[in-house]
């Protein structure tokens, strides 16, 4: 730990730095400041510096408490931006006011963060210095642009909004798009990593700035209705800029679960992969997090998202977070993960890893299908964890439930794959004769087996089969706004048949995106995870709005039940607590 961070604090305790005037008018003069400690929460004001530390090594050398320390390039930038003129500039900057060596300090520490930022008189946002092939007057252009859109959408103005004079220049409102672009997502990586989030969310203030140049948070934020005069015609760029703040401002009003806040952002990245876990704790209602709530950066990756995971449930009181796709079959997932945990290291639930890849209006949020449509069922009748029999053992990463068996499956479609091996895209037409394989191989075994009397599936398969597709669901972009009517399956048919797209086909597409059809030993149709295969059982689980598919495991203890978490299912004529019987004696089961 460096010497210059060694002042203690206690746990309601934290730093701040205090940069001083620059010495002279030279840009490169050396850095210099002193880091005090102050109780939380304090009356004193202070601003927080929201940035990204780079690739680059701590190499910049600055003088903090008469002692010489390095810093990152970046934070070298920003801190020489910020010098005030003539006095001290009070900020908290993690790099200074955090010794990130000491993982008991960061123990400490890092779950103040979120009285830190939500305390703090103003986030300064640093986007970085402002390239060297963008014009400072395209830069400059860029923020009076957005200016111009907040203005013209607030309705409370009352006179003429002052028109940019770059608008009266095609050229030049395009070289002021190129630059706006240099700083959003996908080409700064501030919107992407997972700390920035409670750094802009939590403060009441914020100002970002780019170079010389600032733009007001509230200015970004009342823009979100931009004028046809520039959408028409750089939509893709705006709409970078519009859909994160609309996202990062839905944060802000703090109307979302945990698992939503959660399941939304877990695209971001972290260097240490258990700030993705720990980078949360100011965004969540103290004590969401009981067990991966302290943080401790001794602890496995897999062991933090199993508890996480286990705290999600315990808070939401539902079996949601392991109905979100657990990611551990994937190529990237995190070592040693139990089957059924939320990894958090995997962008978007592993669905970049998934096979295949649909262009269609509102294709962006099929990594939300599963999130979106778990609500709209209730299979396991309404029916609370069994609080009783529900245990957690960290050391083998056994979660305990209990569970209602419904049937094996006994014949499992092939997955729907891409048209051009070593790509994920697949056409219309891929995806018909999919699932007119579905269907054909459905009939076959059908003739083929000797089906028990009763057989639930054998009266309307085909119409399950339909409806199963959709996930018996309607709406706009993948949310659901009713169940499937005649209507939507008679489209769904057409579309099968005759290659006619219509608003259902992204429910389709969505559906086999992540699943494939299978058959149980009853006759009965369902569709279920992509990695799904013959043997594997069909379970309601005590709290669970959906049925889930388990792989049955040889009993690591005597008279134990084990399976492998393989993930949630759609069966057509199960999912609203048709088969569920309180009188069936609840089973005890261990996922691993």
């Amino acid at each position: 730990m460096d010497e210059t961070l060694r002042m203690a604090c206690l746990s309601n305790e934290f730093r701040v730095f205090d940069l001083f005037p620059a010495s002279n008018s030279d840009s490169e003069s050396s850095l210099q400041g002193r880091t005090r400690v102050l109780p939380l929460p304090t009356e004193e004001r202070y601003e927080t510096l929201s940035y990204v530390w780079g690739h680059d090594p701590p190499e910049v050398k600055i003088e903090v408490n008469r002692r010489e320390i390095a810093i990152t390039p970046t934070l070298a930038a920003a801190l020489r931006r910020l010098q005030l003129p003539d006095r001290p500039r009070t900020l908290w900057i993690d790099q200074l006011c955090i010794a990130q060596d000491d993982d008991a300090e960061k123990a400490t520490q890092v779950p103040l963060m979120g009285q830190i930022y939500s305390s703090t008189a103003r986030c300064l946002i640093w986007m970085g210095d402002i390239r060297a092939d963008i014009a400072m007057t395209d830069a400059a252009n860029a923020f009076d642009l957005l200016t111009y859109i907040a203005d013209e959408a607030d309705e409370t103005q009352s006179k003429p909004v002052e028109v940019p004079s770059c608008l009266a220049s095609e050229k030049a409102v395009e070289a002021a798009m190129e630059a706006l672009e240099s700083i959003l997502i996908g080409q700064n990586p501030w919107w992407e990593r997972i700390w920035t989030l409670q750094e802009v969310i939590l403060p009441s203030k914020a100002l970002m700035l780019w170079g010389p140049l600032s733009i007001d948070w509230a200015v970004l934020a009342a823009g979100q209705s931009v004028p046809s005069l520039i959408w028409d015609y750089h939509s893709r760029t705006l709409n970078k800029l519009v859909t994160q703040v609309i996202g990062l401002q839905f944060a802000r009003r703090k109307t979302e679960s945990p698992i939503d806040v959660a399941f939304r952002w877990g695209f971001r990245k972290a260097t240490h992969p258990l700030d993705k876990v720990y980078g949360f704790l100011g965004l969540f209602p103290p004590g969401t997090l009981k067990r991966a709530g302290k943080p401790d950066y001794d602890l496995p990756v897999a062991t933090v998202y199993t508890m996480f995971t286990v705290d999600m449930i315990e808070y939401e009181k539902d079996l949601q977070p392991i109905a979100l796709w657990s990611a551990n079959h994937f190529t990237q997932s995190t070592p040693n993960m139990p089957s059924w945990a939320f990894d958090m290291s995997n962008p978007a639930r592993g669905f970049d890893d998934l096979a295949v890849r649909m262009t269609f209006p509102g294709s962006d949020n099929i990594p939300w299908f599963l999130k979106f449509t778990y609500p709209a069922y209730n299979a396991a009748g309404g029916s609370d964890i069994d609080w009783d029999h529900f245990s957690f053992d960290k050391e083998s990463g056994r979660l305990k439930l209990t569970g209602q068996l419904l049937g094996d499956m006994c014949m499992v479609g092939a997955p729907l794959e891409s048209d051009d091996p070593g790509t994920k895209d697949v056409s219309d037409r891929g995806v018909i004769e999919r699932i007119k394989d579905w269907r054909q191989k459905i009939e076959h075994v059908y003739h083929d087996k000797q089906w028990p009397d009763g057989s639930g599936g054998l009266i309307s398969w085909l119409n399950s089969f339909w409806r199963g597709l959709i996930g018996n669901l309607a709406g706009t972009e993948l949310s659901p706004e009713r169940y499937a009517n005649a209507e939507d399956i008679a489209a769904v048919q057409r579309f099968v048949e005759a290659g006619q797209r219509a608003p259902i086909c992204p429910w389709i597409f969505a559906t086999m995106t992540y699943r494939t059809v299978a058959l149980t030993e009853s006759g009965r149709v369902l569709f279920c995870p992509r990695h799904s295969l013959v043997g594997d059982q069909i379970w309601l689980l005590h709290g669970g709005r959906v049925p889930f598919i388990l792989r049955p495991l040889a009993d690591v203890r005597e008279g134990e039940r084990a399976f492998r978490f393989i993930g949630p299912a759609y069966v057509d004529g199960f999912m609203h607590g048709e088969a569920y019987c309180v009188e069936i004696r609840k089973r005890s089961i261990s996922l691993l």
